[in-house]
């Protein structure tokens, strides 16, 4: 990999799942339970769908390949719901690099806000764990927009809460779909996957990094 670039910046946008905690691998089990809970099988093409999306968007996705009833769909939702709230605390692992990095930005005096798909509740209890909720300016989630990643709608909405223009703000995704809405949404997107997004497409990425550790290294306050 080359050298990445400088990028300068007077905030950042974090994306959560896959990036600060790791979690990615409890979406893909409460989706699978989900399904088979109701008789129905992903296969691993809908597995890998599942990375970086949220349960409204693809329960009705592969309901429609499957013929799948309305009433069938809510169960599923529902069911997934259940899984993911009973392993989350059970299976989910804070990055350890993530306290760290985000005290040291926040030290050079960078605006952090935290944009994700997942719902309050589950944020909130991520906040008190890692114990990190006043270092960040704003936090958006599910119950914020209408529409979700990859749709823009959260990353527009991060962008005006923290009142700067779209050159002043940069977003840590890790999937495709992540840094599709970042991009739509008119931001630079630095693109870190892990072992359940790799094989994505992150050409729409200004810069591909290894790990979180290597953020400051690229960052500088504008």
């Amino acid at each position: 990999m080359d050298k990445p670039l400088k990028l300068f910046t007077q905030a950042i946008i974090f994306d959560m799942d896959g990036v600060l905690i790791d979690s990615e691998h409890v979406n893909i089990q409460a989706a699978v339970g989900g399904f088979q809970s109701l008789g129905y099988a992903l296969n691993e093409e809908e597995t890998r769908h599942v990375v970086g999306r949220h349960e409204s968007d693809f329960v009705p996705e592969f309901a429609k390949k499957h013929d799948i009833s309305r009433e069938t769909q809510r169960q599923i939702v529902m069911e997934i719901d259940r899984l993911y709230g009973e392993l989350w605390p059970k299976l989910v692992q804070l990055n350890p690099l993530a306290a760290p990095v985000l005290t040291q930005l926040k030290k050079r005096g960078l605006r952090l806000a935290l944009a994700t798909s997942s719902n309050r509740k589950i944020v909130d209890r991520f906040l008190l764990k890692l114990n990190i909720g006043p270092i960040f300016e704003h936090v958006l989630t599910f119950e914020d927009v209408t529409r979700r990643k990859p749709n823009p709608d959260i990353y527009i909405k991060a962008q005006q809460r923290l009142q700067l223009k779209a050159e002043q703000n940069i977003v840590v995704e890790d999937t495709n779909v992540g840094v599709r809405a970042a991009k739509s949404a008119g931001l630079r997107c630095i693109a870190i996957p892990n072992e359940h997004t790799h094989d994505q497409d992150f050409s729409m990425a200004d810069i591909i990094l290894d790990s979180l550790q290597e953020i400051p290294n690229v960052v500088i306050l504008a």
